[in-house]
């Protein structure tokens, strides 16, 4: 679970995504699933946490993985 708060033009970080994202990774373990939790990744550091996933759920491992996108607004190139 990733919530990322902090974005380079932003005047202040946003409240909601690290609460989400915490709240979420809380309701995921209750229910048994294990879960990894990021907050205000950067790109790279994002890149080895779906690095970490993918080498858990490989073929045959008899895992599954959830990914779940919870904002409605990404930016790139600071841009949203």
């Amino acid at each position: 679970m990733i919530g990322n708060s902090k974005y380079p033009d932003a005047d202040a970080p946003l409240k909601e995504p690290i609460n989400d994202a915490r709240d979420v990774a809380d309701e995921l373990k209750r229910d048994g699933f294990n879960v990894d939790v990021g907050e205000n990744l950067t790109g790279e550091a994002m890149r080895r946490a779906f690095d970490k996933l993918y080498g858990k759920v490989k073929p045959g491992s008899g895992r599954a993985g959830i990914l779940l996108r919870l904002r409605r607004a990404v930016q790139t190139a600071r841009a949203t």
